[in-house]
Formats: structure tokens, C-alpha cells, sequence
């Protein structure tokens, strides 16, 4: 039976600390299955004046990726290091897959963590192009979802207004970095991690929460 409170994850697909993260996440999820649910906020790290290609940020990101593989024990895949160091024109916009993901969100909620975590690996695993719809096409297939429905949606009226509104949450609650995971009970919130931190850790503050709150 699920509770009263819920655990909301903030996390960008571009954001390489999240995709470092995904197992952590997944070990809450298993955690908490069926009694603490957990909802994906789509963040919008790289929008507007900040989208570029992955050749803007090459220099940066091939310093910052060996300090992810060693803080989170996750490797970033041969096809992405390719495209890396060779400064590729693929295109960085948050925008894109916070699409698919408010997408997910309307016709797969039960697939919508997944997926979120699959985009990321798209990226950084597989490296993919993250604006291309075949990346989509790939991404959301497994789950044995009509992909051309799916596509559809994503540039629907609707979903492009569920996408402002996933960015004006994560500016309401203040949050300027990713990962962030927060504990929300009603209109209460508990810090439960911001920045990379290890399930072990992250389990006993909601724990925490959940015996104050009576949740």
C-alpha cells in the first residue's frame, strides 16, 4: 500500500552525475516498491541560450566524466568517448527528452523512471544523438509501446505545456543541480540528496520521514 509521501527525483538526461546516479535510484525504487512512489522530474539543465554541440563542452566533460566513473563506480561506453573526443556536432538540449519524458508520463507511467534512466544511457552508453527520433524509437520499443503514438505526442500542445511546467517545479522547489532527490509529504519537503549519494545513505533519511510524518 503506498504511502502519503512521496520521493521526487529531479534529473536532467544530459546531466552526467544522474546517469551515474541511475543505480542508486533504481535500488530506492526496488526499495520502495508499492509503498513509496517515485515521481521523475524533467530538470531543463541545457535550454535556450545554453544549447550547443557536444564539441562546445568537450573539454570540460572529458575531465568530469573520469570523476563520475570514480565516484560512482559507473562507466561511460565506447560509442559516447568516441563522439567525445572527436568534439561530434551532436546536439545538447535538454528540452527534447524532457519530452519524452512528460510523454511517458501520459501514456506509460509505469515505464516513466525507466525511461528516464534509458535516455541517459542512450547518451552515455550508447551514444546516441538525444534529438534524433530514432533514439526515441529505440528508447521506448522495449516496452512494447507504439513508438509512432509516442512520437506523436511528444510535440503535442500538451506535452510542451507539461515540460514548462516540470521546469517551473524544479525552479519552485529551488533546486539549481543535479542530481537532487526530496522527500514531499503534502506540502512538506526533506532534503533527501543533492548531488551524487549512494541508496544506503539515501534509505535511512526517508526512512526518517516516513516515521515523523506518520506517512
Amino acid at each position: 500500500m503506498e504511502t502519503a509521501l512521496r520521493i521526487v527525483y529531479l534529473q536532467d538526461t544530459l546531466c552526467g552525475w544522474c546517469y551515474g546516479f541511475s543505480p542508486q535510484v533504481q535500488q530506492l525504487q526496488q526499495h520502495y516498491s508499492g509503498v513509496v512512489p517515485i515521481d521523475v522530474v524533467a530538470g531543463g539543465m541545457i535550454r535556450g541560450s545554453r544549447v550547443g554541440t557536444i564539441a562546445d563542452v568537450a573539454p570540460y566533460i572529458k575531465t568530469a566524466y573520469r570523476r563520475v566513473e570514480e565516484t560512482t563506480g559507473v562507466r561511460f561506453g565506447e560509442p559516447f568517448l568516441e563522439n567525445l573526443h572527436a568534439e561530434a556536432s551532436l546536439v545538447l538540449d535538454s528540452v527534447v527528452p524532457a519530452r519524452a519524458i512528460v510523454t511517458a508520463k501520459r501514456i506509460a507511467q509505469e515505464h516513466v523512471l525507466n525511461i528516464s534512466h534509458d535516455l541517459q544511457a542512450a547518451i552515455y552508453r550508447d551514444g546516441l544523438d538525444i534529438t534524433q527520433e530514432k533514439t526515441y524509437r529505440f528508447v521506448v520499443n522495449r516496452y512494447g509501446i507504439n513508438t509512432d503514438i509516442f512520437l506523436q505526442e511528444m510535440f503535442s500542445d500538451e506535452v510542451t505545456a507539461g515540460v514548462e511546467e516540470e521546469f517551473a517545479l524544479t525552479e519552485a522547489l529551488g533546486v539549481t543541480g543535479f542530481p537532487t532527490v526530496i522527500a514531499l509529504a503534502g506540502y512538506e519537503g526533506w532534503m533527501v540528496a543533492q548531488g551524487f549519494d549512494t541508496a544506503e545513505n539515501m534509505i535511512p533519511r526517508i526512512d526518517a520521514v516516513l516515521r515523523e510524518t506518520g506517512a
